[in-house]
């Protein structure tokens, strides 16, 4: 209560509707120092061609740059590809206020992340449909591993997760902050991998996520204190996840908790809210299967 709600967007248009505070990018010198430092071949001529076409937004410089450094790939091939037609169309695209080569330059990042590893990229779509911040203990858990191993079986061991993870920060796609104990994917990036995505796939990877928070609490209850930690890091992600509306009843379950967190907390109006929206949510969702349950017996 009380707090700011901050968008970051290069559509003009949300000065109309809120107080716009202007945020820089890279100046060029920046953007070239960051590329010859990630990519010692690359000349000062290439590195501003790639910076230009980049529009020096920082983290399309840093993808850039780790992308290059970790392909040997040659600069010039990497600008011919950058200048290429992006195979999505993105006009009414999250992304259709940047520039066109940044959408390609998602593309090449994200396809090397599935040549090198079927469970990474797997992995960086549940973090697409999860909060921007991830604690690595949802990352490393065992239902984690469960989803992840039909990607890769030796995913059942806690290092093996660790690796995926850092084929993920090896590319520049998540900020790895290991004294936080979390992850944090850019909400730009978690944007473009969903746009990757089909319906059925992002139906898929937000099941997956919400069996990974239902196997995530505490095994007591919510009224003691010394669960609130561990039930802190879970209830950022019901939201993105779309856990609102799952059929399975431990998924569900997080919602009574998080109501009953709020009430122990005296922020009874906030706990109401929740309790109704959920009440309304699982009462559509009933008549929707009840009138469908009817008519296949009508049938």
């Amino acid at each position: 209560r009380g707090g700011h709600i901050v968008i970051t967007s290069r559509n003009r248009a949300w000065s109309e509707q809120a107080q716009s505070l202007p945020i820089e990018v890279f100046t060029r010198a920046e953007s070239v120092a960051h590329l010859r430092t990630r990519v010692p071949s690359i000349s000062e001529q290439e590195a501003d061609q790639v910076a230009q076409l980049l529009g020096d937004l920082p983290l399309a410089v840093a993808l850039s740059g780790a992308w290059l450094a970790d392909t040997g790939y040659a600069v010039s091939a990497y600008l011919a590809e950058l200048q290429q037609q992006a195979p999505r169309a993105l006009s009414e695209s999250r992304l259709a206020d940047y520039p066109q080569p940044l959408s390609r330059a998602w593309d090449l990042s994200l396809d090397r992340l599935q040549e090198r590893s079927a469970a990474a990229m797997r992995l960086f779509e549940l973090c697409a449909v999860m909060e921007a911040r991830i604690a690595l203990d949802l990352l490393y858990s065992p239902m984690m591993a469960k989803v992840l191993e039909p990607f890769d079986p030796a995913l059942s061991e806690r290092i093996v997760i660790g690796r995926t993870v850092q084929e993920i920060n090896r590319l520049a796609l998540i900020k790895l902050d290991s004294a936080a104990q979390r992850v944090h994917v850019h909400r730009l990036v978690q944007a473009v991998v969903q746009e990757r995505m089909s319906a059925e796939q992002l139906e898929a990877a937000r099941h997956d996520v919400q069996q990974v928070l239902a196997a995530a609490r505490p095994r007591r209850d919510v009224d003691d204190p010394e669960t609130w930690p561990r039930f802190r890091i879970i209830w950022p992600h019901l939201e993105p996840s779309q856990a609102m509306t799952s059929q399975d009843e431990p998924v569900r379950q997080l919602f009574v908790d998080r109501v009953r967190y709020l009430w122990l907390r005296h922020d009874l109006e906030r706990a109401r809210q929740l309790a109704a929206g959920a009440e309304q949510t699982w009462q559509g969702m009933l008549a929707e299967a009840s009138t469908t349950e009817r008519a296949a017996s009508a049938e």
